[in-house]
């Protein structure tokens, strides 16, 4: 090729002009007269909803995943918080938007429950907005307060699960509900929520779950 330019994929370029299917290579003359170059660092656009802050890594187009303000909570040491209730508390006791991305992502949150009235403790979260063409499932489960043995006697809703750590709950793909007694003077404990991606697109699209006890 003349000085000044780059022979590539058939064409002569000038130098510094980039690859029309590719943003992150260019004519770079110093580097090759043959062949486009990578570029590294440098803004560019994946096209892809899902991510922001896209930069050019040696000559792909890199963004970074749109991610929810609970991120990160993806597994039960870094459980949400979403607060405390009691046995007699109305249902729901809330709701949480949220959403599962990139790949893999699942989310885990925690509320405590406390045993304060002449009821049972049946905690529950029902997905109420999943994604288009994508199947979620939300589990619930439950840990008694002070290391107290935990009895699964039913899953109200959902199939019964073992969680990390051992954990007894139950898991549904619209909702999960269960019937526990703690082994020791009350039912007081910690419940876990947890959200996963089954099958269909992943996406930043929001989810939302109602939780509390029923």
């Amino acid at each position: 090729p003349a000085p000044g330019g780059c022979a590539v994929d058939g064409f002569c370029v000038s130098d510094g002009a980039y690859n029309p299917v590719n943003s992150c290579q260019l004519c770079d003359e110093t580097s090759s007269q043959t062949s486009w170059t990578n570029k590294n660092l440098g803004p560019c656009n994946d096209e892809d909803p899902c991510t922001n802050n896209d930069v050019c890594v040696l000559g792909q187009c890199d963004g970074t995943p749109v991610v929810d303000t609970y991120e990160h909570n993806d597994s039960k040491t870094v459980a949400t918080q979403l607060g405390s209730i009691g046995d007699g508390a109305d249902w729901p006791a809330g709701q949480v938007g949220a959403s599962l991305f990139g790949v893999g992502d699942e989310d885990w949150f925690q509320y405590t429950v406390s045993d304060d009235w002449f009821s049972k403790i049946r905690p529950r979260a029902d997905l109420v907005v999943t994604p288009e063409q994508s199947s979620y499932e939300i589990c619930v489960y439950m840990a008694c307060s002070g290391g107290d043995e935990l009895e699964l006697k039913s899953c109200q809703a959902g199939e019964e699960a073992t969680g990390p750590d051992g954990l007894k709950g139950c898991c549904g793909s619209d909702s999960a509900k269960i019937e526990i007694n703690c082994k020791g003077s009350n039912d007081s404990g910690t419940v876990y929520v947890q959200v996963k991606h089954l099958s269909g697109p992943w996406t930043c699209d929001p989810y939302a779950f109602q939780w509390g006890d029923d």
